[in-house]
């Protein structure tokens, strides 16, 4: 029986081992940033979904309204009180209102395609999905001030810590190699002259040996490693600190859009009000006779930008709520996802302790 020891006098063993945990490590934070993203891609597509159902809706609500004109102008028409031009206004008005709906449904067949996709299913086999936009709760506002510890949540930057961590240990394990390693080597058995003999005491054997191998002279290869290795990790700390300013960036784009997406919600709402009421008066207006027809018609094109445009803008905020958890690696209202964050590198340094 044989046994080896090598004595880890300085410390090239325990910084590979530290390293390789901090290697592991960061592949689990890399790991969980594709799914983070894979689950934000889901939620958004599944936003714009519901966004393009609405905006149908809106599409086929037109075109019935601008029916109703057309007969409107029709009976008009019949009864001599406006001219032949009125009724090809309000004819090209429809057909026009008609020409967006494919448009729109090409729009959600794709988007639909694209979500199969994203969950692993054959594009198109999908079953519908429930119009859910105008059941979508207001968003709560966000808290002013969000501590930047929360960045801490974010895997691709607990990845770029730890892969920081692991290059710097490896400087240690190059700086090491240039040492010499030493050896324990121990043997231990039995002889004898006859089977009999074997295994009694007077018939042990043992050894030990203790052997330094030095490293030969490489040219300043060794060397030259440590320098490559101290590179690498100059490298990767100027990667940490721009994926911390990413981070940062990524965070304060996602609340400056929401802030100002419910600024223009808000304008949009009156919008909506006024143009609502503006059409509703011309059609009483062009029943009596008071109105023109390109008044009616301008009024319903104006309600139609309107309506389309609070419903693009509400499915923008819910996008840029899911953004703006992406770039923080979470929620912000419960204090346990905070502490998460830390989990891996806590994980980290109990492990590496426990190896000094």
């Amino acid at each position: 029986m044989s046994v080896a020891y090598i004595l880890d006098l300085f410390g090239k063993l325990k910084h590979s081992e530290k390293a390789a945990w901090a290697d592991m490590l960061a592949a689990q934070a890399n790991e969980q940033a594709l799914i983070n993203s894979i689950i934000s891609l889901v939620i958004n597509t599944r936003v714009n979904i519901a966004t393009i159902q609405r905006r149908l809706d809106i599409a086929r609500a037109n075109t019935e309204s601008r029916q109703k004109t057309l007969e409107i102008v029709e009976r008009r028409y019949k009864q001599g009180l406006v001219g032949p031009v009125d009724v090809r206004l309000a004819r090209e008005n429809l057909a026009a209102a008609k020409t967006l709906e494919p448009a729109i449904e090409l729009s959600l067949i794709t988007a639909h395609n694209a979500l199969d996709v994203l969950l692993a299913l054959r594009p198109g086999k999908s079953p519908d999905l429930p119009q859910t936009l105008a059941d979508l709760p207001d968003l709560e506002s966000v808290p002013v001030g969000l501590p930047a510890s929360l960045l801490d949540r974010r895997p691709d930057v607990m990845a770029a810590e730890l892969a920081l961590r692991a290059t710097n240990e490896r400087v240690a394990v190059t700086i090491a190699q240039l040492y010499p390693d030493l050896t324990l080597t121990g043997n231990y058995g039995f002889t004898g002259d006859h089977f009999k003999d074997m295994f009694m005491r007077e018939a042990e054997i043992y050894s030990a040996i203790f052997g330094v191998a030095q490293p030969i002279f490489k040219g300043g290869q060794l060397r030259a490693q440590v320098r490559g290795a101290e590179a690498r990790y100059a490298e990767l700390a100027a990667d940490y600190s721009s994926t911390v300013l990413t981070a940062l960036k990524e965070v304060e784009d996602a609340l400056a859009s929401e802030q100002m997406l419910q600024n223009q919600l808000n304008y949009a709402k009156n919008q909506l009000f006024e143009a609502q009421a503006a059409e509703n008066l011309s059609r009483q207006r062009y029943q009596r006779g008071v109105e023109g027809i390109l008044t009616v018609l301008e009024t319903e094109r104006r309600r139609r930008i309107a309506e389309e445009q609070l419903t693009v803008l509400k499915g923008s905020i819910w996008t840029t709520r899911v953004n703006l958890f992406l770039a923080l690696g979470g929620d912000w209202a419960r204090d346990e996802q905070i502490e998460q964050g830390q989990n891996r590198i806590a994980y980290y340094e109990k492990k590496t302790n426990k190896s000094r």
